[in-house]
């Protein structure tokens, strides 16, 4: 089985770490805006595989490199403006009085 993950955030990269420890797939296709960090957690992950019981390869790529996948996760989030978490601060605020 063949499963793409395209966004490494938070969510992301503990998606991946699971798929890597459940062995839940052949291969895991790490799709991220940051080129370098997406390499840095392909390379643990492949890492960490090793420990396991199961083959997993750990690859970076961009959108075409997920075709074929029999599972593609988006846990990709938008870019957030500057200041948006003051913004929703003032709304938490607001609703609660």
């Amino acid at each position: 089985m063949k499963i793409s993950l395209v966004g490494l955030g938070h969510v992301g990269c503990a998606i991946a770490h699971n798929i890597v420890l459940k062995g839940l797939a052949r291969e895991l296709v790490l799709v991220s805006r940051r080129k370098n960090f997406a390499l840095g957690e392909a390379l643990d992950l492949n890492h960490c595989g090793m420990f396991e019981d199961h083959l997993m390869q750990v690859v970076t790529g961009d959108l075409p490199e997920t075709a074929g996948s029999d599972i593609i996760i988006l846990a990709d989030s938008s870019q957030t403006k500057p200041n948006a978490d003051q913004k929703f601060t003032r709304y938490q605020s607001t609703e609660t009085n």
